[in-house]
């Protein structure tokens, strides 16, 4: 197998690069492939190397005068339908329709350049089979994240997440191991929960009945993708369902879905870090704040002393005795444990008495057997590390809230 270089007509600066294939196996006649489309000598044998390569890997393309348009219509969504569920295969046929066939419709489909495909919404990159197309064609690009927080749901310790990374209308919204990546970054807006640029958590067909699951699609505004995130944890629908981890999962990939609201841990969750309009506690000996380090609403999360910066994460709501960050969270003694020099952190809100804190007049805040937070060592830091200790009337165990 070999090929060459021809200008035709000669001069006409028309260069076309000639694959010789193998011989036909029906006739034994020779087979040859042409390619169009160089305007020069030197271009015509960078094409030849690199289609020469394209065959020695076997991801040779043969040249097509198809359109966009025709292969999406003709033989990608034919090839996908038997692939997918309905729903999922509708979606994919409304933003073809919508999106890209009105862009590049027309174009050829093996000419097509990182720049004309640079015109579609980020978004759509999910309905093209990119290895089908020209060589010159980049890969889909990743969803791009949206630097939110994670939802972590408290019985599994697991993380809200987007199946497999992806970006496609209709993926599945799963539990996985919390692991920062921006299919976990969920953003509060206008009641929805949005993660990438433009995606948001839904149920699926908006049907608000117990037990459907819940699915990536892209923001809309109905009903469907509206949640509340109430104080005791939960997130409802506008219907009052509960998000669940389906039948009490614990495990990685475990579905999320909606159903009737029981109380139970499998519909608590932790995050995202919104405002919950509390007081700031500022440590008299460092003239800095009590904070969530981060600004991250995962169990076990650091608590710390920062720069006052009126932010979500130094905003503290006295309530029935605990002190509450973000919507469900507390501060709270690791494993119960109200020993002196305990460290304390972040922790789903559950009333036990190592969420317990009394402020007291002297600026002390107390646990139930009488330990003082301080901030440890006395330090003044950026990042200390705040615990519970002896009292022992010094100022890094001096509070004032504001």
């Amino acid at each position: 197998m070999r090929g060459s270089i021809v200008q035709k007509p000669s001069g006409s600066g028309r260069w076309y690069v000639v694959v010789d294939m193998d011989r036909d196996p029906g006739t034994g006649a020779r087979r040859r492939k042409w390619h169009s489309g160089y305007s020069s000598k030197r271009d015509a044998e960078r094409g030849l190397t690199k289609i020469l390569a394209s065959l020695d890997k076997g991801s040779y393309l043969s040249p097509s005068r198809a359109s966009v348009a025709k292969y999406l219509t003709q033989t990608s969504l034919p090839a996908i339908e038997p692939t997918v569920r309905p729903t999922t295969f509708n979606g994919y046929r409304a933003h073809i329709n919508l999106y890209v066939i009105p862009r590049l419709g027309a174009e050829h489909l093996q000419r097509l350049t990182p720049d004309q495909l640079s015109t579609l919404p980020t978004s759509q990159f999910q309905y093209i089979h990119f290895k089908d197309l020209s060589p010159s064609a980049p890969p889909p690009p990743p969803p791009s994240g949206n630097g939110g927080p994670a939802i972590q749901n408290v019985k599994a310790a697991r993380c809200l997440d987007v199946a497999n990374g992806s970006g496609a209308s209709g993926a599945a919204i799963q539990l996985y191991d919390c692991n920062g990546t921006r299919a976990q970054q969920w953003l509060a807006a206008s009641r929805a929960l949005r993660v990438y640029a433009n995606s948001c958590l839904d149920v699926t067909g908006g049907a608000l009945v117990s037990g459907t699951n819940v699915q990536l699609w892209p923001c809309n505004g109905t009903a469907a993708q509206q949640w509340t995130l109430a104080t005791d944890g939960t997130i409802r629908t506008t219907n009052d369902l509960c998000l669940e981890a389906a039948l009490g999962g614990t495990s990685n990939g475990t579905r999320a879905r909606v159903y009737t609201c029981n109380s139970t841990l499998a519909q608590q969750w932790v995050g995202p870090s919104v405002a919950n309009g509390g007081m700031t506690v500022k440590n008299a000996n460092a003239s800095r704040c009590l904070d969530v380090s981060g600004g991250r609403a995962d169990l076990g999360t650091v608590i710390q002393l920062w720069d006052c910066n009126g932010t979500a994460a130094q905003q503290w709501l006295a309530a029935s005795g605990a002190l509450r960050a973000y919507a469900n969270t507390c501060l709270d003694v690791p494993g119960g444990a109200l020993v002196s020099g305990t460290n304390v952190q972040l922790w789903a809100c559950n009333g036990t008495a190592a969420q317990q804190w009394t402020v007291q007049g002297d600026g002390t805040i107390r646990t139930t057997n009488g330990l003082c937070l301080e901030a440890t060592f006395a330090g003044t830091a950026n990042g200390t590390r705040a615990r519970i200790y002896t009292c022992n009337g010094t100022p890094a165990q001096s509070w004032a809230t504001a």
